[in-house]
């Protein structure tokens, strides 16, 4: 089996490391001390002396209200400091925050974290090996003008042997209220609960109770949701690790189940702090090549671009490439921009017997050959594509968004897409994409099929309307009119602009949602 789901989803899908066995031969002595917050590389910062601050102090609102939270950010000066603890107050203004700074001492920060692993370690066998355990937490305090620390205390008993550790500067507050706890469920899986609550209710995934149940049944075409969900958990929680503490249990004969507990950062293990269960069953019966190894945003060069939710999102489907680098500036050539309308649009790329294109310059030994083969062949020969007239499909020349949004509305159409569209043929056999309702827009030519007479070149709505050719213009107005294009400020569409992967990316997805 392929790794036992990449070493059982990589440790519950990447949720976290489990602790190792022993991080070092170091035994507990009979009272040990750790730097908690050392431990995690971070110190306390400070302004003239201050500790504490107001959100007002802190943050740019950016045009919002004090109670529009998520919108607000750190100013420049603290760009680089991370909220170590936060108080809530009734006014969103008098929220009190204490923030952190890396910590500059790297062997302090070493020692002690090498000391806490090893601790953590130890722990965990001998309780195995029959200590009882007990805890005893002063939690963290924060006022107007003073943050105090908290710490734990962990005895470890056995007959007459007792040992004693002391975690210092534990950086949490007193107890963290439902509310806080429910804000930070909503915050990290408000979209994945979203989605999970219209799927149906014979689905294989299911919510309740603060617990995502995903099931991988042996029939794997009925695991298609559990795959894109349990993809978005883990890119989810990859790149929230600092706001949980993770728990993994692992149930039933031969690895079948796993249960995975995320908890408020640095929260006392209990329920009242549990953000959300969730639960794998038959993991044996997983597809290694489904489980998507996605970046870390916050390294990845799109992370803050106003289409890193629609990335992400096309990563997790298998659309394009999971990178951290995307490069959504970049151009697209045609054989690129082919392989992205096969594999969002669903075309098959692999029963290509019997089946030629008649391009000069695309040979059978190209990664894009079949992806061009498949094109030119779906819905009828030269429909999707049907290049120069010269024979030549010059596929390593960049796209322009013409060329793009007529590939894009013709594939919609033949997948039974919803355009005010259809294809006719002229006299030479040329498919062309015409509007099928009558238009009261000026129309520059016609042409007439079997008696009809057809609006061949009409008028789109775009103020550059004559630098689209007239075989792009129903294509470039239908795709606006349903909100694929968007065109540029000024109500430009610059058809012959080379497009960008993140352009591409966005009209192919938009495109692919009207066939749901």
């Amino acid at each position: 089996m392929k790794k036992q789901l990449s070493i059982a989803l990589a440790s519950a899908i990447s949720f976290g490391t489990v602790i190792p066995a022993f991080a070092s031969e170091t035994n507990i002595s009979s009272s040990d001390m750790v730097d908690v917050r050392l431990a995690n590389g971070k110190e306390v910062y400070s302004k003239d002396g201050k500790t504490v601050f107001k959100r007002y102090e802190i943050f740019n609102y950016n045009g919002a209200s004090a109670d529009e939270t998520k919108k607000h950010t750190l100013k420049s000066e603290y760009k680089d400091l991370e909220v170590l603890v936060q108080k809530d107050a009734k006014d969103r203004n008098e929220d009190l925050f204490v923030l952190s700074k890396k910590s500059e001492d790297s062997v302090a920060v070493a020692t002690n974290k090498a000391k806490f692993d090893a601790i953590k370690s130890q722990i965990k066998a001998l309780v195995e090996n029959g200590y009882e355990m007990t805890r005893k937490t002063t939690q963290a305090t924060i006022t107007d003008k003073e943050y105090v620390a908290g710490e734990e205390t962990i005895t470890l008993t056995k007959g007459n042997d007792t040992k004693s550790i002391l975690f210092t500067n534990v950086d949490s507050l007193n107890s963290l209220s439902e509310d806080k706890v429910e804000n930070l469920r909503k915050e990290v899986f408000g979209n994945i609960l979203k989605e999970i609550s219209g799927l149906s209710t014979s689905s294989t995934v299911k919510y309740e109770n603060n617990k995502i149940s995903v099931d991988f049944l042996k029939e794997k075409s009925s695991n298609k949701e559990s795959y894109r969900i349990a993809n978005l958990l883990k890119y989810t929680i990859e790149n929230n690790k600092d706001k949980f503490d993770i728990v993994i249990d692992e149930s039933g004969a031969n690895n079948t189940g796993k249960l995975v507990k995320l908890y408020v950062k640095d929260s006392v293990k209990e329920d009242k702090n549990l953000v959300m269960n969730i639960e794998f069953d038959n993991i044996k019966n997983i597809d290694e090549t489904k489980i998507v190894d996605m970046p870390i945003v916050k390294d990845s060069d799109f992370n803050g671009h106003w289409a890193q939710e629609e990335i992400v999102d096309a990563m997790i489907n298998g659309y394009v490439d999971a990178s951290s680098e995307f490069r959504p500036k970049d151009s697209v050539t045609r054989a690129e921009f082919s392989k992205m309308v096969c594999t969002i649009f669903g075309i098959d790329t692999e029963s290509l017997e019997g089946k030629t294109e008649p391009f000069h310059d695309v040979n059978s030994d190209t990664w894009y050959y079949k992806y061009i083969t498949a094109l030119y062949n779906e819905g009828g020969k030269g429909v999707i594509i049907n290049g120069y007239t010269d024979s030549t499909f010059r596929p390593n020349d960049t796209i322009t968004r013409q060329e793009a949004a007529k590939m894009i509305a013709q594939a919609i159409v033949i997948k039974g897409g919803k355009l005010d569209l259809r294809e006719v043929a002229d006299e030479n056999g040329k498919v062309s994409l015409v509007t099928t309702t009558s238009t009261t827009k000026e129309v520059e030519s016609t042409i007439v099929v079997n008696g009809e007479v057809i609006d061949l070149d009409s008028k789109t709505s775009f103020k550059d309307d004559d630098e689209i050719k007239a075989w792009a213009d129903a294509s470039v107005e239908n795709l606006k009119q349903k909100g694929i294009v968007n065109g540029y400020e000024g109500n430009t569409f610059k058809p012959q602009n080379e497009i960008t992967r993140v352009e591409a990316l966005l009209m192919l997805t938009r495109g692919q949602d009207l066939l749901k």
